[in-house]
């Protein structure tokens, strides 16, 4: 067969031609491949020309001293809809997206400031920066071996329920922070700008939120010493 088989026409190459009068001009931007004799000096990166960045995607934020529209039936509205993906009050909240890729700097691309594009909100990380999220925020709908009911293990637990509003010292005064502040420290990822008009706060333009509403030490599960023991 090496005998009798016929060669193969050489294919004619292609040589970029100085005026470029036979290529469009849509084809002229395209760049040429880099020769093989000249890899090792080009310079090459991925993705050279590309630059994205999800925060400077069109979106609605807004602004800092925007009038806040917000009434009862708002406000627990929010509630409601914050506790969909929390299975107990104090509980990290489930991902209610697929994860394709269990990395930290693939979650802070959204949550790490917070982003807004059309009607979906990603809020803003509301504790220090961990390695691994998905350590406490598990996917809303698991893979696991427990799909069916019938395989569903026994669970008894039950959580405990919302404190409620935060108390106030008398009718004008800041009301005190109606939760744990641990893995809350930022309150503007509830109470920011990007967030459900219930729950946002009239003045985000003030720094510090504990210098009027005070945190409850009950719920913060501090203890004080008695002042009777020396």
């Amino acid at each position: 067969m090496g005998i009798t088989e016929q060669p193969q026409p050489e294919r004619a190459s292609w040589k970029q031609n100085a005026s470029h009068t036979h290529l469009s001009e849509k084809h002229k931007a395209i760049p040429l491949v880099v020769s093989y004799s000249d890899i090792g000096t080009a310079d090459l990166a991925k993705n050279k020309s590309l630059e994205m960045n999800l925060s400077q995607l069109k979106q609605h934020k807004p602004g800092l001293f925007d009038l806040v529209i917000k009434t009862p039936q708002m406000k627990t509205e929010a509630i409601k809809d914050r506790a969909i993906t929390r299975a107990f009050e104090g509980a990290p909240p489930v991902i209610p997206h697929l994860v394709a890729d269990v990395n930290a700097q693939k979650c802070l691309i959204c949550h790490g400031q917070g982003i807004q594009i059309g009607n979906k909100t990603a809020g803003k990380m509301s504790h220090a920066r961990f390695s691994n999220c998905v350590q406490c925020h598990v996917p809303q709908q698991s893979q696991g071996p427990f799909e069916s009911p019938a395989l569903t293990p026994a669970n008894h637990f039950v959580g405990v329920s919302r404190p409620g509003p935060g108390l106030r010292a008398h009718a004008t005064a800041p009301p005190a922070v109606p939760h744990p502040t641990f893995m809350r420290e930022d309150c503007m990822s509830c109470h920011g700008l990007l967030t459900k008009p219930g729950l946002r706060t009239t003045h985000p333009w003030f720094t510090n939120c504990l210098q009027c509403h005070a945190p409850n030490a009950k719920l913060d599960q501090y203890s004080f010493a008695n002042p009777n023991n020396k």
